[in-house]
């Protein structure tokens, strides 16, 4: 999830040269990172009113993926009611299957780390897997706002556009005894005991085996994103330090923090593009790309899989080498016109 992309990437160096390819099995085993290589932690309240977190064992986490997420998701798929909301949709879905506590809990904290792709304004439709939907967290910004008397039809594809956001709180450590967490498991989930929590730094990648230093990249996504944008890093670290503490109560604050805030840089207000219903992202993307006279378009939401780096690579590298042809066949067509008078 997400960092496939960085395994793509690096896919891409590997295949133009740029770095020493590894045999095919080696890559599948360092990149292939999914949720089955996850710790899980479940908070419950005790009858006291506090707070406990405890380890999920495997087998519970296997059945909770399979028995809860994958059943929503293929239920999701086959929602035909457009003017129910998503979140109208996962309540109906947990009525219908009187799910326990911990398992609606545990699809709060899955549905929290999808609801990026459902970003825009609020009550705007979106797609996901094609499926008409009604997102109630969304945040909206319009890529290439700053144009200005752009042509009609590129304007229109550009407002068309649903935009995203995605934050991460990235961590490290200076010295290898502060990893108190498991060094193979590749996601740190925390299943809280209440929605509102649900997508508050939740969720951590943790790279530590493959950068050989102690790091962890919290998640936030939606209007959580969009209201910890407006927090101090200070804050934002007391929230992510009060959820990795509940999980590993030894854990001490990291040496170099990073915090990313995209809806607020200039040049960016938002982390990637997506698809809104009725709308192709076929058409919509192909039209984006096309240039105008000496003007030409790259980015993420220009190629055919969006909210990638390699997207953004490979339609920069497309970009360039066709204002090379065109800057060359500009300077053939000015050095073989006579010079007349």
């Amino acid at each position: 999830w997400l960092y496939l992309n960085y395994g793509l990437m690096e896919w891409s160096l590997k295949h133009m040269g740029i770095i020493q390819p590894t045999p095919a099995r080696d890559w599948e085993k360092k990149y292939s990172i999914d949720f089955h290589q996850a710790a899980y932690y479940a908070q419950t309240v005790n009858a006291d009113g506090i707070v406990e977190t405890n380890l999920v064992n495997g087998m519970t986490a296997t059945t909770l993926k399979m028995a809860v997420w994958e059943d929503f998701r293929t239920k999701q798929r086959n929602i035909s009611n457009v003017n129910e909301s998503y979140a109208d949709a996962v309540e109906r879905y947990k009525r219908e299957k009187n799910l326990t506590a911990i398992k609606g809990h545990y699809l709060d904290l899955m549905n929290s780390i999808i609801e990026v792709e459902y970003a825009g304004d609020n009550a705007d439709i979106s797609s996901v897997d094609g499926v008409a939907l009604t997102a109630d967290t969304h945040y909206t910004s319009i890529p290439g706002q700053g144009f200005g008397n752009i042509a009609e039809w590129k304007q229109e594809v550009i407002d068309s556009m649903g935009f995203g956001l995605l934050n991460k709180c990235i961590m490290q450590w200076s010295n290898p005894s502060d990893v108190v967490w498991p060094k193979d498991k590749f996601w740190l989930e925390l299943i809280t005991p209440d929605e509102a929590s649900a997508d508050k730094w939740t969720t951590f990648f943790n790279p530590t085996s493959f950068k050989n230093v102690p790091v962890l990249v919290g998640f936030i996504a939606g209007d959580a994103a969009i209201d910890a944008e407006d927090q101090t890093d200070d804050e934002i670290l007391e929230d992510v330090m009060r959820n990795l503490k509940a999980m590993y109560p030894s854990i001490r604050k990291p040496d170099t923090v990073v915090i990313t805030r995209w809806g607020k840089e200039p040049t960016a207000r938002g982390s990637y593009a997506f698809t809104k219903v009725n709308r192709s992202w076929g058409h919509d993307k192909d039209n984006l790309r096309k240039r105008i006279n000496n003007l030409w378009f790259a980015g993420e939401a220009t190629y055919r899989t969006p909210g990638s780096t390699v997207a953004a690579w490979k339609t920069g590298e497309t970009a360039a080498k066709s204002m090379a042809s065109a800057l060359s066949e500009k300077s053939a067509i000015r050095y073989n016109t006579p010079l007349h008078g």
